[in-house]
Parts: structure tokens; sequence; C-alpha cells
């Protein structure tokens, strides 16, 4: 198969994929250099909440909250993870329920900005 590049703007797309969650457990992403986990909670409140930390300086984690709803948890605009290669590192996914299940469709995008 042929190498193809993909772009977004002035952006290279590092890496694009969907996948479906597994009752709602953790999903990660190695690699390599880095990890990216998406948590999700559930909590009493009503609310939809996003928030994120990062562990020693390689696992980004992303806490999604009370994201089991139809209209799930998306970022607003690509977040600045740091660095890959010299080169700004961006993500942005989303997140939405499938209906009554446990599981959920999940869209993550990886961008590749300029040189640092």
């Amino acid at each position: 198969m042929e190498n193809i590049k993909i772009t977004a703007g002035n952006k290279d797309i590092y890496w694009t994929g969907s996948l479906i969650s597994f009752n709602e457990e953790p999903i990660e992403l190695d690699l390599n250099s880095f990890s990216i986990r998406f948590i999700f909670e559930t909590s009493k409140s009503e609310t939809n909440e996003l928030r994120y930390e990062v562990e020693n300086g390689r696992v980004m984690k992303f806490f999604l909250n009370n994201a089991n709803n139809p209209l799930g948890i998306q970022l607003t605009e690509p977040f600045k993870m740091g660095t890959i290669s010299d080169r700004e590192l961006y993500i942005n996914f989303s997140y939405r329920s499938m209906g009554d299940t446990k599981s959920a469709l999940v869209v993550i995008t990886l961008y590749l900005g300029g040189n640092v």
C-alpha cells in the first residue's frame, strides 16, 4: 500500500482513528515516547466535565465525567499537548455514547504543527 500524507490546513495528521470503548474501561494509546489515556467517570452531578493531567511527563490523562449521554463530550478546538520530533503536537477528540450500552464511539486525531 502506498504511503498517504494527510493534512488539515497547515497541520500534518500524525494519527487518526475511531474505536468503540469496552464497558467504560479506560482507553490507552501508546505512542512509544508517550501515552494518552481516556478515563471514564460517573458522578451524581448531571454536569459533563472534561479535565486532564500529566503523569510522569509521559502520560496525558483525559478524565471524561458523565460523558455517557447522547451529546457526549468533545473538545471545541485542538488541544496542544506538547512536542514530538521537535514539532508541536495537538489532539482533538469526540466521545459519543451508544444508547443504553456501556460502550461509546471515540474519534481521535493527532496533529503535528510547526517546528519548535
